[in-house]
């Protein structure tokens, strides 16, 4: 029993220990060694050189989008200003026809907006500037 034991032991360490010494191996040679480390440094260094120029493009992307989100509610904002003062509008409107329906003056109404063309078809003086700013467009 102590033989059989033995055997297996010295099998086991015979089966774990390399065939070779390391020091005879020819792809350990230490300029070969060295110039694969210069490999990988030179790897690792591109690799953190791209991951620092995406982190300076994501900075980049974040300020932009926070300047769109701002554009975005500013023009949200607007969008509810102009639509409140359309309904303004819009009731204002429908209560003058209402008004002018009741009173009996839709008819005298439509007759004047039919002319009106014909108010502001008016030549402008030559002395006028017609390129201010300030007249209506």
């Amino acid at each position: 029993m102590r033989r059989l034991v033995c055997i297996c032991i010295v099998g086991i360490i015979m089966a774990t220990t390399p065939s070779s010494a390391p020091a005879q191996d020819p792809s350990n040679n230490p300029e070969e060694l060295n110039r694969k480390y210069q490999e990988v440094v030179a790897q690792l260094k591109a690799a953190q050189d791209r991951k620092n120029e995406l982190a300076t493009e994501n900075e980049k992307l974040t300020a932009e989008i926070a300047q769109l989100r701002k554009q975005l509610a500013d023009a949200k904002s607007e969008v509810v200003s102009v639509s409140d003062r359309t309904f303004q509008m819009r009731l204002e409107y429908a209560a003058f026809q209402e008004f002018l329906r009741r009173r009996g003056l839709l008819e005298q109404w439509k007759i004047f907006i039919d002319r009106a063309p014909l108010m502001f078809q008016l030549a402008v003086p030559e002395e006028i500037d017609t390129t201010s700013p300030l007249l209506p467009k």
